[in-house]
């Protein structure tokens, strides 16, 4: 079976309740890989946006 995985910019660590303890938690019952990009703010995300330097397969933001 292919290896399976996700990029998702995420915030805060790897254990908790915040996003990067949900996808660690998920990758551990699905067997996906999660690999976590941290973009520093909304600015270096918008900016990746709009040179096309896009690396997530998944991105959550506030509206």
């Amino acid at each position: 079976m292919p290896r399976v995985s996700l990029s998702l910019p995420l915030w805060g660590p790897r254990e908790g309740d915040d996003q990067g303890g949900r996808a660690d938690r998920f990758a551990r019952q699905s067997g996906i890989e999660i690999i976590q990009d941290f973009p520093r703010d909304y600015a270096e995300r918008k900016a990746r946006v709009e040179d096309q330097n896009v690396t997530w397969d998944v991105m959550t933001a506030a509206a």
